[in-house]
């Protein structure tokens, strides 16, 4: 069934079957019910929410835009695709809750680049990821494998489970990475290479600083060194020579010596050619 909403701000229900519902104007909150329903998105949609919980369900953009228009954000519970420098948004609501109603939509496409995000999979999660601004704010992933990059300001980026990606370049201010688990690694820009870079532990607590001398730049990994959290840690980071380095520390323990340099033999930095498959930093 084909459901068309009006400039103004509405709520469109849709039917046990399969539905085409289009929003067009003013803040909407579009549910499609039961059924394989696509939604229309093109113009100036506004600030629309979605709740849907069954079928396999798709976002369909317009013409006028195309996949670089748009980023992931998590907000809590909720999934936005959100306009880059604009003020669309389309809201996924409780997409990441065990509750429902949820918008639960497998799928984003984009004719107009040919391109489709798959969100039922989680292989958007790593290939769109989720980016930041130049403003300080927290970037948080999904429950699986993400790709998050922070930009500018002093962000707080949470990875949660999975074999998440962290992306840092330029001036990109004093970050917090917080991770529960799986196998993470942090890529370092071309502007940045590993002599730039000291390891810290401030007061000989549960955190691990990566900074730029006089800290002007830093990457806090939070409770790296908890004894009751010892999944929490990035494993490795990736210099723009593709080199990997593996962090290590051997002792965890509050009382063990502070970190100095990464030339320092505590702790042992693993040092290995990056294969060629692994993506390159750009900035």
């Amino acid at each position: 069934m084909i459901i068309n909403g009006t400039a103004a701000s509405e709520t469109l229900a849709g039917t046990a079957q399969d539905d085409v519902i289009t929003g067009f104007g003013g803040n909407d909150t579009l549910s499609g019910g039961d059924g394989n329903d696509i939604y229309i998105f093109s113009g100036g949609f506004g600030r629309d929410q979605i709740r849907d919980t069954s079928g396999l369900d798709q976002i369909q953009f317009g013409l006028d835009y195309t996949d670089a228009n748009f980023r992931l954000v998590r907000d809590g519970a909720d999934l936005l695709i959100r306009q880059n420098g604009g003020d669309n948004q389309i809201e996924l609501n409780n997409y990441f809750g065990t509750t429902t109603p949820r918008g639960a939509i497998e799928t984003v496409y984009f004719p107009a680049s040919n391109v489709t995000w798959n969100l039922a999979d989680g292989s958007a999660f790593l290939t769109v990821g989720f980016i930041g601004t130049s403003a300080s704010e927290t970037v948080a992933g999904s429950p699986g494998a993400d790709f998050l990059a922070g930009l500018g300001g002093n962000d707080t980026m949470l990875g949660y489970d999975g074999d998440d990606t962290y992306f840092v370049s330029g001036a990109f201010g004093r970050d917090t990475i917080t991770d529960s688990s799986g196998v993470d690694i942090l890529i370092v820009g071309r502007d940045w290479t590993e002599a730039y870079f000291q390891f810290t532990r401030p007061n000989n607590g549960a955190d691990l600083v990566m900074q730029t001398p006089g800290g002007v730049n830093s990457i806090n990994f939070n409770n790296y060194y908890s004894t009751s959290q010892s999944a929490q840690k990035v494993e490795s980071f990736i210099s723009r020579r593709r080199v990997r380095y593996g962090i290590c520390p051997p002792a965890r323990s509050p009382s063990s010596p502070a970190i100095s340099t990464m030339e320092d033999t505590t702790p042992p930095i693993r040092r290995s050619v990056v294969p060629a498959s692994t993506p390159s930093a750009t900035t």
